[in-house]
């Protein structure tokens, strides 16, 4: 896009958003042979001013001049008329209140767009005219209640840009002062497995709010991706996707993360690539423990099952399963080749099971995979080869679930519905870009996508909501009142 020159632009309170500013080429006068023409359509207002062709479309002299909920763009010009030259047009469809147009025969050509809202300005050559494209950008609050200190329900009309108009909800934290701690819930609290609603496993914790979260595993009723609930680890990473992170002081970050692991007897030593979730490829060493089942994937055919059980080598099969009995058994499972140490130690060896994360993610109390990333500082940036989400169909527009960081530690969950249109990934980024998310990701979404707030369901694409792993939910942080 080429810029010619500065425009102010003003919303309703009267906050500039401005074009960068682009020095005005010496001298430069503007041969004008007729008056702009104008197109109000519900999508754009575009103003095309027809230049001679001795002067060819290039940076000309821009004097800034902000008035309040208008657009200006103001330049000296060779005058195509002896008389002033003025036209006006409105549109019934569009924010724009009037196009005005002025030509005086000293050569002050000025135009101007008054608008209702926030708006973007995109300046071009078309050959040998002028065209200058005047774009809406807005958000406008249709409800918001408050559902804790520190956390409100917000549902909002958005227009990332002219002619795209979506309806959103928010859960908007601010963690810094809130009686609301935001967690992953699972339908099952003493297993990974289970598909609920939201509305459902909300309930069984006495949740506040919360979104669907983690793509999984509809056969196995597992999600798919690190999940961390209050330091521990509940299963693994997935193709190092990207993950929301808050430490105990919940500052949130948002990184691909890799969950790495380590089983060592003495000197011997191996690494675990699977924690909790199927084997992607039968080379993989794998870590299971009771949230993943009673028992362990079947050895046989070259993988055997080994139990830990309170740090000590309880217990190993080549054929067969084993139970996974209390919180302090972990199954090591994998090729025997791979874990042949175990074939000839004896039973009580101490060995130790070490797992971290890159980058280091040490000190996060909780942590949710996602993705692909929607936006990284402010920029949108979706990764989807890079996370391996090829069968994610991004240009479709359906429903979509998204977490947004915004400045000041605040955390958005976002459902985009499909009133009056879903979304494409492109789309969600650009509607984040809106309420100034730094770092933001998608969640699983389409017939996934849903909303709940204090036990309502204020969307899903599914009548109540389709079935879910996991649930991103606020929980109270204090005790309820008796009654």
């Amino acid at each position: 896009m080429r810029f010619f020159g500065v425009i102010s632009l003003f919303s309703v309170l009267g906050l500039a958003l401005f074009c960068p500013s682009l020095p005005a080429v010496a001298n430069g006068v503007l041969g004008v042979k007729s008056a702009p023409t104008l197109e109000l359509t519900p999508t754009m207002t575009r103003i095309t001013l027809p230049l001679t062709p001795d002067s060819p479309c290039r940076l000309v002299n821009v004097q800034e001049r902000p008035l309040e909920r208008q657009s200006i763009l103001q330049f000296t010009a060779r005058p195509f008329s002896s008389q002033v030259i003025k036209s006006s047009a409105s549109h019934p469809t569009r924010n724009m209140n009037a196009f005005y147009f002025e030509m005086n025969p000293n050569g002050r050509l000025q135009l101007f767009v008054k608008h209702k809202v926030p708006s973007t300005v995109n300046m071009k050559c078309r050959g040998s005219d002028m065209v200058i494209e005047v774009l809406e950008r807005y958000k406008a609050i249709e409800y918001s209640e408050t559902i804790a200190k520190g956390l409100k329900y917000v549902r909002y009309a958005v227009a990332p840009h002219a002619g795209a108009l979506f309806r959103t909800h928010h859960l908007e934290w601010d963690p810094s002062n809130s009686t609301a701690k935001l967690t992953p819930l699972m339908p099952d609290p003493n297993s990974l497995r289970g598909l609920k609603s939201a509305k459902s496993t909300l309930a069984q914790y006495n949740g506040l709010a919360g979104v669907n979260a983690s793509f999984f595993n509809a056969n196995l009723r597992i999600p798919l991706g690190i999940v961390l609930k209050d330091g521990e680890v509940l299963n693994g990473t997935l193709f190092n996707r990207v993950a929301l992170g808050l430490d105990i002081q919940n500052r949130a970050s948002m990184e691909q993360v890799e969950l790495t692991g380590l089983i060592r007897v003495g000197r011997w030593s191996q690494a675990i690539e699977i924690v909790n979730m199927p084997r992607v490829s039968g080379e993989q060493v794998a870590l299971y423990s009771r949230l993943w089942g009673k028992q362990s994937p079947p050895a046989g055919g070259g993988n055997i099952a080994v139990r830990l059980r309170n740090g000590r080598f309880d217990a190993i099969t080549q054929v067969g399963t084993l139970a996974i009995e209390g919180a302090n058994d972990w199954v090591i499972y994998g090729s025997a080749s791979k874990l042949d140490t175990f074939l000839s130690a004896d039973l009580g060896t101490s060995v130790e099971v070490l797992l971290s994360t890159l980058p280091d993610w040490s000190d996060k109390s909780m942590v949710l995979a996602g993705g692909p990333t929607l936006l990284k500082k402010g920029q949108i940036y979706i990764d989807l080869d890079a996370q391996r989400f090829g069968a994610l169909p991004p240009n479709q527009r359906r429903p979509r679930t998204a977490i947004a960081i915004l400045p000041n530690n605040k955390v958005h969950l976002v459902v985009v519905d499909a009133t009056p249109q879903g979304a494409t990934l492109q789309d969600t980024a650009e509607i984040l870009q809106v309420f100034g998310a730094v770092d933001a990701m998608n969640l699983d979404g389409g017939t996934s996508t849903q909303m709940v707030v204090q036990g309502q369901v204020k969307f899903a694409t599914v009548q109540g909501g389709a079935v879910v792993s996991t649930v991103l939910g606020f929980v109270p942080t204090l005790p309820w009142p008796a009654i």
